[in-house]
């Protein structure tokens, strides 16, 4: 008979609706990024221990965002709750954002919560990621029959978080330097790779415009903007973009990793990355 073995995981995720439950661990600043790199350490982990991953709590998700879970980026996790698990037995791993997951020894129905924001914890098997988050045919369809423009050569994709949680949060210093490295990134795709458009995923399409309203150096860049309200389709919508900009976010750090161009450019800025998240391929300044 064969042994079947699990991992279950339960998400610290942004808050939905201001409702939780028992299968959902609420932090309003933890959005669709974070989540990836839970699930994605989580996956990996299972996969090399022979295991099955379980994330049940992803139900609650589907059911107060109205989403079908055959449509969304998760599709392919398995969310059944089953008999082995109790919610009571995690182990928590909080008091470190780059846990290295495999520091956990193995064992059957093992249930982690963490963040684990740390690529060494799956891009050994990178494809197996790929296939589990990256758009389907229809999905691109979707995008590509919507916005034509991101398949241009010259332009290139820039994730901005901002809105008033965030204005309220930062000093006038902070997002004085955020605002400069927005705008040193740009400058390098701009120079770099003769860049002339930019598709801007945002929750503030106002600030943005007024941003780069402000420096008269981009009078001739072209800014596009997503209108999407599902956070998981902009991160598909910058996979689709041969050049991405890495930002203050793990968002715009899982739009370039599901990125499967070929000749793909993506930089970010070497002061606001953080180590564990500098992956090997991209170009930081």
């Amino acid at each position: 008979m064969t042994n079947v073995f699990n991992v279950f995981l339960t998400l610290s995720a942004y808050n939905i609706n201001n409702v939780t439950s028992n299968f959902y661990i609420k932090n309003k600043n933890v959005g669709t990024g974070n989540i990836l790199f839970q699930i994605a350490s989580s996956l990996n982990y299972a996969f090399k221990n022979n295991a099955t991953l379980f994330v049940p709590c992803l139900n609650t998700y589907f059911r107060l965002e109205g989403l079908n879970k055959k449509d969304t980026i998760y599709r392919l996790i398995n969310t059944d709750i089953i008999n082995d698990f109790n919610e009571l037995n995690s182990i928590y791993t909080y008091d470190k954002t780059d846990y290295y997951i495999f520091n956990q020894p193995f064992y059957n129905n093992i249930h982690f919560r963490g963040y684990f924001e740390n690529f060494q914890n799956f891009d050994e098997n990178k494809e197996l990621i790929l296939n589990y988050f990256k758009p389907t045919e229809e999905n691109k369809k979707y995008i590509f029959d919507k916005y034509p423009i991101i398949k241009d050569n010259n332009i290139s994709s820039i994730h901005i978080r901002m809105g008033p949680d965030i204005k309220n949060y930062y000093t006038s210093e902070r997002i004085n330097i955020i605002e400069n490295t927005y705008f040193e990134l740009i400058d390098h795709m701009i120079e770099f790779k003769k860049v002339n458009k930019f598709m801007v995923l945002t929750n503030d399409v106002e600030y943005c415009q007024n941003l780069f309203k402000s420096s008269e150096k981009f009078k001739n860049i072209d800014f596009f903007y997503s209108n999407e309200t599902i956070d998981f389709i902009d991160i598909w919508i910058i996979s689709l973009i041969k050049n991405n900009i890495i930002s203050f976010s793990t968002f715009s750090l899982w739009g370039s990793y599901l990125n499967e161009n070929e000749d793909k450019y993506i930089v970010g800025s070497s002061k606001t990355v953080k180590e564990k998240l500098k992956y090997h391929e991209w170009v930081y300044i």
